[in-house]
């Protein structure tokens, strides 16, 4: 798809179908969890089923700051579905405690991270568009979310086109075939990724997020998730 063509397909989504459907995509969706709310910053903790112990020491630290100078921060842990059906009981225990889990209709495993990218995007587009930045971070992070905010006001005058994190330069494709992550070359025939930021954390502005949703539901992905939203919006 050409730039012009995704920018205009970001701007006009209509997510109607998923908001009126959400069990359609999510096990458990909280599709009224950003209702009424004025959210400067949303966290979706990228975690795992059965970690509930991390998830509950995340919301004991930093995952339990709500504002910083008066901006808004609301957190969410994003999920995929458990193999074992005890796990999921866990889960849906936890959820009915915290009200703050949100869980795909995909296996959570190494080979679905794509796909849970594409979920929780979807979620925050769908579900949260009052949100004017988003935060994906993996739950192995510690977020200094006073210094995040400090930062992102810097940036009030210019709330479009935001994407940051931990910059990853002149990262080379995956050339071994036996690899998860293989990338033949008639795929990718450059010997450097452009430069993107790391699937660990990184933040995307309301706008980014719709462009990002876009192409990741309609262009091929031969690359890792987090390569492939670099080359997005590079």
């Amino acid at each position: 798809m050409k730039i012009l063509e995704i920018k205009n397909k970001a701007r006009k989504l209509n997510m109607e179908s998923i908001r009126s459907n959400p069990s359609k995509y999510y096990v458990l969706s909280q599709p009224e969890a950003c209702n009424g709310k004025t959210i400067f910053l949303l966290s979706l903790i990228f975690s795992s089923p059965g970690n509930g112990t991390r998830q509950e020491l995340i919301r004991k630290t930093w995952g339990s700051v709500t504002s910083v100078q008066g901006d808004p921060i609301f957190t969410l842990f994003a999920l995929g579905k458990p193999a074992l059906v005890t796990t999921q009981e866990e889960i849906d225990i936890e959820s009915q405690k915290n009200d703050d889990i949100i869980e795909g209709i995909f296996l959570d495993s190494p080979e679905n991270q794509t796909l849970k990218v594409i979920s929780m995007t979807q979620w925050a587009v769908a579900f949260c568009p009052n949100a004017l930045f988003i935060l994906k971070a993996d739950e192995k992070m510690f977020i200094n979310l006073s210094g995040l905010v400090d930062y992102l006001l810097s940036l009030k005058e210019h709330l479009e086109g935001t994407y940051v994190g931990r910059v990853i330069h002149q990262d080379t494709p995956n050339r071994d075939p036996h690899s998860q992550e293989f990338v033949p070359l008639s795929e990718y025939p450059e010997k450097h990724y452009p430069d993107y930021c790391s699937s660990e954390a990184f933040i995307m502005s309301q706008d980014v997020a719709h462009t990002v949703y876009v192409v990741l539901n309609e262009a091929p992905i031969t690359v890792p998730t987090d390569v492939f939203v670099g080359i997005v919006l590079c």
